[in-house]
């Protein structure tokens, strides 16, 4: 089976955004994102290389490290409504893409207006 091309995925990824930003999520939904989330969380733990760059990436880009309880504390905070606000935000926001691979000028043409980058 073949992927589809990167336009039609954009696309799909581009709707699904905004219907969250309309719609929301339900709270399943986000029940088995946080199971998700905090599963990947707790497995990556046990690489130490894996480790390190979360801690580096954690005192970079937050200026603090913040443990693994600590970030499963505050994932349970986050609500169907946060999420909705954070979508709709970011739908009506500027877009910007990047893509590797087969693609050309026309791959993400008529993608709500020309992409910031391809």
């Amino acid at each position: 089976m073949l992927a589809p091309p990167g336009g039609e995925v954009a696309d799909l990824m581009l709707a699904e955004l905004r219907r969250v930003g309309t719609d929301g999520i339900t709270d399943q939904e986000l029940d088995r994102a946080r199971g998700q989330l905090g599963g990947a969380s707790a497995l990556a733990l046990e690489d130490s290389d894996t480790r390190m760059s979360r801690l580096g990436r954690s005192e970079l880009t937050l200026g603090e490290y913040i443990d693994l309880d600590e970030s499963l504390r505050r994932l349970a905070l986050v609500t169907p409504a946060d999420v909705r606000e954070l979508a709709a935000g970011l739908a009506a926001g500027p877009l910007s893409i990047a893509a590797v691979g087969d693609v050309d000028d026309d791959t993400f043409r008529g993608l709500d207006g020309e992409p910031a980058a391809a």
